[in-house]
């Protein structure tokens, strides 16, 4: 018995140390070289955190509209500029709660609204929405790694934890998904 148990914790140690390694070499090398896509490399949340890197820095905000895609799509930013105000979307497909706590956390204090519309969508609050949190998982820069931890916790799904694992260490590396 006492074999089968030193064995045991020989294979825990050595797969809690190659798994992460093996899953950042799948989908930074591999996953891309054979055209396979198990994950969403590309999609609403991406696009909408590529604008939020891309856009110019803006110096006084009137509104911030965060929340699903309903928040993305039916907020005109050409109707506020006509009316002389600012405004910035963060809304994404399928955007769950916890996936705004974390905007909301990290983009507040930069952006500085002076209001904030927070556009809820029923569809997202009742269905799992792991399309969404897989995307966010892969592709949302955390800014601690006990965020991975939690977000894991409250979505325990591997999916999640593999896109989880690759952030940590496509940030450690400071690499970036290969779409």
């Amino acid at each position: 018995m006492k074999k089968f148990l030193m064995k045991l914790i020989l294979f825990v140690s050595v797969t809690f140390l190659t798994y992460p390694l093996l899953i950042f070499i799948w989908f930074q090398y591999i996953n891309s070289y054979f055209g396979l896509s198990a994950f969403w490399p590309v999609n609403h949340f991406t696009y909408t955190m590529q604008e939020i890197l891309q856009k110019k820095p803006i110096d006084k905000v009137d509104y911030l509209v965060i929340g699903s895609s309903h928040a993305y799509c039916s907020f005109d930013p050409k109707i506020f500029e006509e009316n002389h105000l600012n405004i910035h979307i963060m809304g994404s497909s399928a955007q769950k709660p916890t996936i705004t706590q974390y905007l909301i956390h990290d983009y507040l204090k930069k952006i500085k609204p002076d209001f904030v519309i927070y556009e809820v969508y029923p569809g997202p609050l009742i269905n799992k929405g792991l399309e969404a949190i897989i995307d966010f998982s892969f592709n949302y820069h955390f800014p601690k790694i006990s965020d991975n931890i939690q977000l894991f916790f409250e979505f325990p799904e591997v999916r999640v934890l593999n896109g989880l694992i690759y952030r940590v260490f496509a940030d450690f590396l400071g690499k970036d998904l290969k779409a």
